[in-house]
């Protein structure tokens, strides 16, 4: 192919680009698009180097075979929750333009009584299809909460104060502490594209504090809320626990961050 039709054939690639997020129908939204050729290396870049991590020096954190279990989604799977994370992590950077005043944020809506049981029904704005609670309950859990009470005629009657999530400070020390990835063992998204998972619930009185947070990418978040993955926080540093069809691993530290380290160059017993 000579130097003209290459460049004719890229410049309908551009001209012909686009990308589109359906309605959401029984409970998913389809996706179509047509990428250039960088656009679509670009995209494909990313996702693959989060799906097929080996020899990326930015991640140092190596699974164990032996004691971790597999990974059960397909590449598609990943991909998908990759790209979540990828979007969630660019709506958290300050270089992103404001809205009207405001960072980009997904509305959330259920009641205090759901939120607070776990169980119910929740509404993401533009949407008229429900999905379960435990979606506004992470959601909660990784950033900020704002009370919005409704009259029953649907009127405002009180607006309530914020209630923030983690800033980015503790985000920082808590990578530092913990490592440059998603808490759970195996996992290799990058810390910034992460959330902030409350080992201690919010509802349940759990502070937003570096002692109580760990970062999780998304699915792993949903696992953590759902199982079969479990946290608690021992002398400041996570432990993880994991326990589902009938294999069941004990307590152990997580992360290869600062705590790891210092966890290795203690004498024994301490």
């Amino acid at each position: 192919m000579n130097v003209q039709a290459v460049e004719d054939q890229a410049a309908k690639a551009m001209a012909e680009r686009f990308f589109w997020i359906g309605p959401t129908i029984d409970g998913a939204a389809k996706v179509s698009g047509l990428l250039p050729a960088g656009h679509a290396a670009v995209v494909r870049g990313v996702l693959d180097g989060l799906s097929n991590p080996k020899g990326k020096k930015t991640v140092t954190f190596q699974t164990d075979p032996a004691q971790d279990p597999a990974d059960a989604r397909t590449r598609g799977q990943k991909a998908a929750d990759h790209l979540r994370d990828v979007f969630s992590s660019a709506a958290r950077s300050a270089e992103m333009p404001d809205m009207g005043g405001d960072h980009p944020t997904v509305w959330i809506s259920t009641t205090a009584a759901e939120l607070q049981s776990g169980s119910g029904l929740a509404f993401y704005a533009g949407s008229p299809e429900p999905v379960p609670v435990s979606e506004a309950v992470q959601a909660a859990c990784a950033g900020g909460i704002q009370t919005v009470i409704f009259g029953k005629d649907g009127d405002v009657l009180n607006l309530g104060l914020e209630v923030r999530g983690f800033t980015k400070r503790q985000r920082r020390a808590i990578a530092l502490r913990d490592g440059g990835t998603c808490i759970i063992p195996g996992c290799q998204v990058p810390a910034q594209w992460c959330e902030v998972h409350h080992v201690t619930p919010y509802q349940d009185g759990g502070p937003t504090d570096v002692c109580n947070g760990v970062l999780g990418c998304w699915f792993h978040h949903h696992e953590i809320e759902t199982g079969p993955w479990h946290l608690r926080m021992t002398h400041g540093t996570p432990e993880v626990r994991y326990a589902a069809a009938g294999k069941v691993l004990d307590w152990r530290p997580a992360g290869n961050g600062t705590a790891a380290r210092l966890r290795a160059q203690a004498p024994p017993g301490e």
